[in-house]
């Protein structure tokens, strides 16, 4: 039985009428499928078939032993069709053809040689079906010698440059390696930016009527979150940050600013002393204590050249005392004082419950929820729809195949 678009009661979303192919061997193209499908688009997903997934979301049905893994499913496939798609196969092929040929958005993300060898190359699908609009996701672009490289979300942070700068610029990189971020962060982000960039896509065929051909980088997005990094290098000022995080260096590269994290009695609370008026504010805050009278202190510059001497007291003093009494503290004296949650803080955070960000996912046995985030944007009108029904893998080949009079092969 097909997946109805709008089934169940939902409202049409931003969407509606929009026939999107998701052909994804990861997270990239799942997620940009799963915010399409919640504006109210049609996913149609092309998979592998005996029942095999990608490796990201592991193979075949929804699994029974793994709940995390079963979760990830539910969250990223969630009201979508699944078409069974096998290259070596002639019925197969065009079954997928009269889709494509139906299609509004292909979101393309394969290794390019595999895409190559199953005669799907990007250039030749746009080529094929100008109305149609490419979106790929690969690792580094379709250009250059790095183009057949595979993605991962460790590759494309070593390769993006967040790798380095996490937690922060270093001067000294043999001696603070590079970090990659927590969770799979290049793998949304690569595929949020997709779906941003097949809305653009949509945007320009209904002034103009053609579709495109759109080249979604994971190094190249993440790379875009570097600019001031790359400003600094850019204009010879060196590294741009220490490891603590708690001097910026200005032109002539000397420290000017102090802000950043410090530990608390419940965690750590993120500051910002970068003017005057803000650590006047920090100092009244603590009580006006009598070190910070010292004269070594008061210029700017040489405030924050001299952090280690300062962090200690900054340390003690904020040691008994808690986030909450820290940010309430310093919003009486407009000090930029927030927490540093934790993500369980940041599930139970009070405005996020107010704005309903996140959303109940129902475990595999029904008996328990578990959340997850849920719209980003708030639409009033058509708003984005969550759907944790994932299809079994190939539900949809024959309703696929007759709906769009695909009987046979050619």
């Amino acid at each position: 039985m097909t997946t109805a678009l709008n089934g169940g009661g939902r409202p049409p979303g931003a969407l509606p009428g929009t026939l999107v192919v998701e052909w994804s061997a990861g997270r990239p193209g799942a997620y940009a499928g799963k915010l399409l499908r919640g504006l109210g688009a049609e996913v149609v997903l092309l998979e592998p078939p005996a029942g095999g997934r990608d490796a990201a979301l592991g193979p075949g049905p929804i699994p029974t032993h793994d709940a995390e893994l079963a979760a990830r499913i539910r969250f990223l496939h969630g009201g979508k069709q699944s078409l069974t798609f096998d290259p070596a196969d002639a019925r197969s092929r065009e079954i997928a053809g009269a889709v494509l040929a139906r299609a509004d958005i292909l979101l393309l993300q394969r290794p390019l040689a595999e895409a190559e060898h199953a005669a799907m190359r990007p250039e030749d699908l746009a080529a094929r079906w100008p109305n149609l609009i490419v979106v790929t996701m690969t690792l580094a672009g379709l250009r250059g010698e790095q183009r057949y490289w595979r993605q991962s979300d460790l590759v494309a942070h070593a390769i993006g440059g967040t790798a380095f700068a996490t937690p922060a610029r270093v001067p000294d990189p043999a001696t603070y390696p590079p970090l990659k971020p927590g969770g799979y962060q290049a793998d949304y982000t690569t595929g949020l930016t997709a779906a941003n960039a097949a809305l653009l896509g949509l945007q320009l065929r209904r002034r103009t009527g053609a579709g495109q051909l759109i080249d979604v980088s994971a190094q190249a997005t993440l790379a875009s979150y570097m600019r001031m990094d790359v400003a600094y290098r850019t204009y010879g000022m060196g590294d741009a940050m220490n490891i603590s995080g708690l001097s910026r260096q200005s032109l002539t590269g000397r420290p000017s600013t102090i802000w950043g994290l410090v530990p608390c009695k419940d965690g750590y609370f993120a500051f910002q002393a970068t003017e005057q008026y803000q650590w006047d504010g920090l100092m009244r805050m603590m009580g006006d204590p009598a070190w910070a009278k010292d004269s070594r202190f008061q210029d700017p510059v040489e405030r924050a050249a001299r952090w280690d001497e300062i962090e200690p007291h900054f340390v003690g003093w904020f040691a008994d005392r808690t986030k909450r009494d820290i940010f309430h503290a310093g919003q009486a004296e407009h000090v930029p004082v927030f927490p540093c949650f934790n993500v369980e803080e940041l599930v139970r955070d009070e405005q996020q419950v107010a704005r309903a960000f996140f959303v109940d996912l129902p475990a595999d046995d029904g008996a328990r929820l578990i959340k997850v985030p849920g719209a980003v944007v708030h639409l009033e009108r058509t708003p984005w729809q969550p759907s944790f029904d994932p299809p079994a893998p190939g539900e949809h080949t024959e309703a696929l195949a007759q709906r769009f009079a695909a009987v046979g092969a050619p």
